[in-house]
């Protein structure tokens, strides 16, 4: 449990450093994803969503965006620091 509690914290970690430092899209992106995996864990609080391989699958895929999102925000800063 406390696994899945610090991997999820260090999701909406880059996800809201990505709503702070992101352009336009990189924000709505993170936005979408940050409320996305809210809702699936609020969710989650009332009901067994574990069991269900759709749901899963759909909790991986919003991991999955997320961290391509936190790779992607993460070389953009890091390129607009080297001009």
């Amino acid at each position: 449990i406390i696994t899945f509690l610090l991997y999820t914290a260090g999701f909406f970690k880059a996800t809201f450093k990505a709503l702070k430092n992101g352009d336009k899209a990189i924000k709505a992106l993170a936005a979408a994803l940050a409320a996305a995996m809210g809702g699936l864990l609020l969710k989650g609080m009332t009901d067994n969503i574990w069991y269900n391989f759709r749901i899963l699958a759909f909790f991986w895929v919003i991991v999955a965006i997320g961290v391509a999102l936190a790779n992607v925000n993460t070389k953009e800063n890091t390129n607009e620091n080297q001009i």
